[in-house]
């Protein structure tokens, strides 16, 4: 009950300024990519997938590798993108940062929204599977954070992600590593400064 409280007050005292909006990966949770947001001064909230694995550990879906989405329960991805678009609208101009399983659905919803426009993917992909897009893709960019040996986002997903930004013509660069499927203190500054580049840019318009 004090978890859900603390949740309820934190969503309540960020209110509609909220602008850096972080997602876990599988197996994770809200804490996970902290640091990052601990060296950017925008205000920001760190969402928590909703289902619980064990304890403390939470996941946005069941996972099935043979899926080239990877969703091994459409009931659970929808459920996630429903919560998250609950919680996050009315947010002005939010950038979504997302890891891994949490960057799909940081994807899923910036493919899907129109008022959310800036998406970094970390070791992470996009699939346009179970959702209904938005009509127009203009505004929308995109930062991949990749490496092709990864052995999770396989080529073939990250192959997938490439057409799709190309397919809807999405604005989108690409910077790779030597990771795997982890990430460092490089690709964290990476992250950071690709944030404020972007909000230096939104608050010059």
């Amino acid at each position: 009950m004090k978890k859900i409280l603390f949740i309820l007050l934190l969503f309540w005292s960020i209110g509609l300024n909220a602008q850096v909006v972080f997602f876990h990966g599988y197996a994770n949770n809200e804490n996970q990519l902290k640091d990052i947001g601990k060296q950017i001064s925008d205000e920001k909230v760190f969402l928590r997938a909703p289902f619980e694995i064990v304890e403390n550990l939470y996941k946005w879906f069941e996972i099935d590798f043979g899926n080239a989405t990877m969703i091994g329960s459409k009931k659970e991805y929808q459920k996630s993108i429903l919560e998250i678009e609950t919680k996050i609208n009315g947010f002005k101009d939010p950038i979504l940062v997302g890891y891994s399983q949490g960057g799909f659905m940081a994807g899923s919803i910036c493919l899907k929204n129109r008022n959310c426009n800036r998406l970094i993917l970390l070791n992470s992909y996009l699939n346009t599977s179970y959702i209904s897009l938005r009509e127009n893709f203009s505004e929308l960019e995109v930062l991949l954070i990749y490496d092709e040996n990864d052995f999770l986002i396989t080529k073939e997903r990250f192959t997938h992600t490439i057409e799709v930004l190309e397919k809807f013509k999405i604005k989108y660069s690409i910077v790779k590593h030597k990771n795997y499927h982890k990430y460092t203190d490089n690709e964290e500054n990476i992250i950071i400064n690709q944030i404020k580049k972007w909000r230096k840019k939104s608050l010059s318009k």
